[in-house]
């Protein structure tokens, strides 16, 4: 059976961490274009923050999008229900119950508001990635497929 694998710019879309951390350099890059077209030479502190966060930032979703490719490789596939879905403007909230070896957990993602996840309603049965190594972190496959 073929392991599936999360899609970049899926996550980068539906997950808010990955999101604004792939944003920030695009943001970024954009006052570093202005600061060179506005002014003659350029704050270099300015320069150097912006690159010094444009590349954490960027660091920061490379990690996150490994974690998240972990959980694709190492996980047990449950089904979970939504118990809680709220949108704050573009950015939300969604967890889901599910119930792992007998236990029952409840997990929670920030996600991105988009067409796939404004969808989402309390109740909604979604199929659930579980980290083997520690249950309570898990993925609406769904979200990053």
């Amino acid at each position: 059976m073929k392991t599936p694998r999360p899609s970049f710019i899926r996550t980068g879309l539906n997950d808010y961490v990955t999101y604004v951390c792939l944003v920030f350099p695009a943001i970024c890059c954009v006052v570093i274009l202005a600061n060179f077209v506005f002014t003659s030479a350029g704050t270099m502190l300015l320069l150097f923050v912006l690159v010094l966060t444009s590349l954490i930032t960027t660091l920061i979703a490379g990690i996150r999008f490994i974690s998240i490719l972990k959980i694709f490789h190492d996980n047990q596939e449950v089904m979970g229900v939504i118990s809680r879905i709220d949108f704050y403007r573009d950015r939300g909230r969604v967890e889901f119950v599910y119930i792992y070896q007998g236990a029952k957990f409840t997990s929670g993602l920030s996600i991105m508001k988009n067409r796939r996840t404004a969808g989402y309603q309390p109740g909604d049965e979604v199929f659930v990635l579980v980290d083997r190594n520690n249950p309570r972190k898990a993925l609406i496959k769904d979200l990053y497929q």
